[in-house]
């Protein structure tokens, strides 16, 4: 390759991603009362090329062959006897293509009976989901353990490592995650070296934060949303999205909550620490909401969910919301895509009290963390 000839990136197609977002897969995958999981057999040796594309298609093994790790396959199904219907027919068709799908499992208790009786069940009792844990029996889902060792010396450097093996991708941790980030945002501002060990008060500091992390690294949640006699039509036509924003002088973000009748459930959250570059905190609200509307859309596109509602605790957001002429450029831009993103979707004034989005703008303790109904199913009513 030279300057007078192309790169592989010059010759491929600048398009969208195709590849299904690994969130929408998640918040889809705890949608329906049941659901499956398989993988296919050596699926890497059944799949045939052009021969004009065999240069340029090329697989990287692992330096350890006896450690695959295999790519899961995840379904979503309505009632039982979809899930053993479609059980016996994606075996007919894949198998008709050369493909064997095994490592069965579902919580569907026929499923695995089926499964089982064929010698086709995976055995084992937790199922790796795209970086989180499933346990089919209870239908629990919780995160890997992966926890975080305190020492006496604690670096700028040692710190960042230890969070980054957080693996919470639909953000249910915030409420404790945001502590790291607001730690580390101080930790910058004073200009510590990267293996410069920190003084006192930040050690003490990150040693409470590293014991709520474990802590609330052990979180289980139901995967499915609602209760077993919500799941038909006519309650289906009723499920909402409601949206919370916040944000306090140190973060802000978002958090998304499903809504079927009498039941509601955490979907997704998202934040951002605040610029270092002071800004007010009615605009940290507006820049809340902006988070808010884009997480919506978001979601509206993975469950297909097109009732959403908004709320906020800033009187002075939903003000500008109403009465954007009158505002600066900072303001109407902002407003303008929140507008953009929710159509006419409604936004609504919710007491700070009654907003979950507050727990992840300051930060909470895991004792108030577990068992938290505010942040896991939203405010009451």
């Amino acid at each position: 390759m030279s300057r007078n000839h192309p790169s592989l990136n010059d010759c491929l197609q600048s398009t969208p991603p195709e590849l299904n977002d690994l969130t929408a897969i998640l918040v889809r995958f705890r949608l329906k009362q049941y659901t499956v999981v398989t993988e296919i057999e050596k699926a890497f040796l059944h799949i045939g090329l052009h021969e004009n594309d065999r240069d340029m298609t090329r697989f990287l093994w692992l330096s350890d062959p006896t450690n695959p790790e295999s790519a899961l396959k995840t379904y979503r199904l309505d009632k039982e006897t979809d899930v053993i219907s479609y059980f016996h027919q994606s075996r007919d068709l894949m198998s008709e293509a050369g493909f064997t799908l095994r490592s069965w499992n579902s919580n569907s208790h026929k499923l695995r009976d089926t499964a089982r009786q064929l010698n086709i069940l995976d055995k084992d009792e937790v199922t790796k989901l795209l970086g989180l844990r499933w346990e089919p029996e209870t239908d629990i889902m919780t995160y890997p353990e992966r926890p975080i060792e305190t020492t006496a010396i604690t670096t700028k450097r040692y710190i960042l490592q230890s969070t980054s093996r957080i693996y919470d991708p639909l953000g249910f941790l915030t409420p404790i995650t945001v502590k790291v980030k607001i730690l580390l945002q101080d930790i910058w501002k004073d200009k510590f070296d990267w293996d410069t060990m920190l003084p006192r008060s930040y050690q003490q500091r990150w040693l409470q934060i590293a014991t709520d992390l474990n802590i609330a690294m052990k979180t289980q949640f139901q995967r499915y949303y609602f209760a077993e006699t919500d799941d038909n039509q006519d309650a289906a036509d009723d499920t909402r999205l409601h949206i919370f924003v916040d944000a306090s002088t140190q973060s802000y973000g978002a958090t998304a909550y499903i809504c079927r009748r009498n039941h509601s459930s955490l979907v997704m959250a998202k934040n951002r620490i605040a610029p270092l570059k002071p800004l007010t905190l009615p605009k940290l609200e507006l820049m809340a909401a902006v988070i808010g509307a884009r997480l919506s859309q978001h979601l509206r596109k993975a469950l297909g969910i097109d009732k959403i509602d908004y709320w906020s605790d800033s009187q002075i957001v939903l003000h500008w919301l109403s009465n954007p002429e009158k505002t600066n450029r900072f303001i109407r831009r902002r407003v303008e895509e929140i507008k953009n993103q929710t159509g006419t979707g409604s936004w609504r004034y919710c007491p700070t009290q009654n907003n979950p989005a507050d727990l992840l703008t300051r930060g909470i303790s895991a004792s108030q963390y577990q068992e938290n109904k505010l942040w896991f199913t939203g405010p009451p009513g």
